[in-house]
């Protein structure tokens, strides 16, 4: 929808409030380091097909946001403002206006499509995705032992190792005289 359509629709807000169904929706990635402290966020818009999302494409952001597997993909939540358009002049005009607005976030599972409900214009810039990243916790890499080093044990005699290098040339002699 162009801007020139979203003002034009703002200014008849009075007349029209219907369920539309969105094109895209704003999604916010919360990175958490491993004190638990947000380390950052970053949004970006993604386009809706079919007021879905299907669980490869969600797949496929959880993987391309990880950053190498430094975080994982802990919770996917939803908001969404669901209202019915008979529900509105009430809904802003309530004193519990934060306890009813509790009821739009969701959790959302983490391997299947998010399937968006119609919503009326106005909310659809409101209407969000949250995906929670966890950093991973640093894994412990054992250096690879030396099979020609040998730790320093108390001997009387030092070890000997013996080493069989062969090459290409040799063996290939070595069959031609057998022949």
């Amino acid at each position: 929808m162009s801007w020139i359509e979203e003002q034009e629709k703002l200014l008849q807000v009075n007349k029209l409030y219907y369920r539309e169904p969105m094109e895209s929706i704003q999604v916010h990635y919360i990175y958490v380091n491993i004190n638990n402290y947000i380390e950052k966020i970053t949004s970006e818009k993604i386009l809706i097909e079919n007021n879905r999302i299907n669980k490869d494409n969600v797949l496929h952001i959880s993987q391309e946001k990880c950053f190498n597997k430094k975080y994982f993909v802990k919770d996917i939540f939803s908001y969404i403002v669901d209202l019915e358009p008979e529900n509105i002049q009430k809904y802003s005009k309530s004193e519990n206006f934060e306890e009813l607005s509790r009821g739009f976030l969701k959790v959302l599972p983490l391997n299947s499509d998010i399937v968006f409900v119609n919503s009326i214009f106005v909310f659809h810039s409101v209407n969000s995705l949250f995906f929670l990243l966890y950093e991973s916790p640093v894994e412990v890499i054992q250096k690879p032992k030396s099979i020609l080093k040998t730790e320093k044990k108390e001997k009387t005699e030092p070890s000997k190792k013996r080493v069989t290098i062969k090459i290409k040339d040799e063996i290939h002699r070595k069959t031609r005289k057998q022949l």
